[in-house]
């Protein structure tokens, strides 16, 4: 899986994370979800999140699922 560096994940649209959080008056970008590596590894990093809510974990695990079932 290659490496997301901060420039790359600030440059990602928000469609390609899983989840937008928004705390303390701005939006956190987590659980990017660009291609099926990291679709995997968020499903796999999810138990351990911290600050996610039960609907939050829900609704990252439909995006990855989505993810990693496109043919591409």
């Amino acid at each position: 899986m290659a490496k997301l560096t901060m420039k790359q994940r600030k440059m990602m649209p928000k469609s390609e994370f899983a989840l937008i959080q928004k705390m303390d008056g701005e939006q956190r970008k987590r659980f990017p979800i660009n291609d099926k590596e990291h679709a995997r590894k968020a499903l796999q990093l999810l138990p351990r999140a911290k600050d996610v809510s039960a609907s939050e974990k829900a609704m990252i695990k439909r995006k990855a699922r989505q993810k990693l079932n496109k043919t591409k």
